[in-house]
């Protein structure tokens, strides 16, 4: 059993579901998920230039920073997605889409770099689905017959979904480059990521910081009433963050399917138990059936 990587993907997940509860907690101050996300990362950039220091910045390769800007710019791209998602529906299901991010990173561990997978990690990967998806069905009926933040007709139901699907792929790229780096080795034998994992992630924060600047104070800056609770939502997410991607830069070299899917599952875990204790979404079947597939695909996993 792969004890340590296991432990930095639970620690990890559980520290980025911090931003999920934020991001829900931020509606009832009339907080949208790009305030939080700006506050989050005009905090990361100085914590993570002062951790690089001054001769990590010189050495990091182009490659590096171009790779954390790409990141950066889907960053903002999920931001907008999850943004528009939320004044459609709940929480819950905007949070699992997010959740989805291990698909990606899974496919690109198999396709691009030839890892191979046990039937217990393979069957792991599948029961973070399972989850993933009783998750999104306990977000869609725990609020149901409230009438507020729902998608009604069938365009709205297709736009909220078309939302949903895009917040995949695009959340995923810190995921994807996370695996990228971590499998490259340098010659003085780490892996790019352990030795410029932190450049990379002050030009991805730095890059989304600067798209969401613009919207956060110009065009749609957060309510005056609601500036105190930015503060500590905004510092919530961010502890959330920085702590679970420097946690999970740490298990950039180890196996994908080891990995991914059970940080996702923790970070899923952590923001639907938070919505049920701290915002009362209505505990239902979907939702214990989400937390027994969740706690056996991580036992699946770290018991392969």
């Amino acid at each position: 059993m792969h004890s340590s990587p296991l432990l930095l993907a639970i620690v990890s997940g559980l520290l980025l579901s911090l931003i999920g509860i934020a991001y829900g907690m931020g509606r009832a101050h009339q907080l949208q998920s790009s305030h939080i996300a700006t506050f989050m990362c005009l905090a990361g950039v100085p914590v993570f230039s002062i951790l690089a220091g001054m001769d990590m910045l010189c050495a990091a390769p182009p490659r590096i920073w171009l790779l954390g800007l790409a990141a950066g710019l889907s960053q903002f791209v999920t931001m907008r997605a999850i943004n528009a998602a939320l004044r459609r529906g709940p929480l819950s299901p905007v949070w699992c889409a997010a959740s989805m991010t291990f698909l990606p990173a899974l496919l690109y561990a198999w396709v691009a770099l030839g890892e191979h997978t046990s039937g217990m990690r393979l069957a792991g990967a599948v029961l973070a689905c399972v989850c993933v998806v009783l998750g999104a069905v306990h977000g869609s009926r725990a609020k149901k017959g409230d009438g507020a933040g729902h998608a009604h007709g069938w365009r709205a139901v297709v736009a909220y979904s078309l939302l949903l699907l895009l917040i995949v792929p695009t959340a995923a790229s810190l995921h994807v480059s996370n695996k990228i780096l971590g499998s490259q080795l340098l010659p003085d034998g780490r892996n790019a990521m352990d030795a410029f994992g932190l450049v990379f992630f002050l030009a991805c924060y730095g890059s989304t910081g600067l798209g969401l600047l613009g919207d956060s104070l110009v065009r749609n800056p957060p309510p005056r009433e609601s500036r105190r609770a930015l503060v500590w939502l905004g510092l919530l997410a961010s502890i959330g963050s920085i702590g679970g991607f420097l946690v999970l830069r740490l298990a950039a070299a180890s196996p994908a399917a080891l990995v991914y899917p059970v940080n996702s599952v923790s970070s899923l875990l952590g923001v639907t138990l938070a919505s049920v204790l701290i915002m009362r979404e209505r505990i239902t079947l979907a939702w214990a059936g989400m937390v027994a597939a969740g706690v056996i695909a991580v036992l699946l996993v770290g018991l392969s």
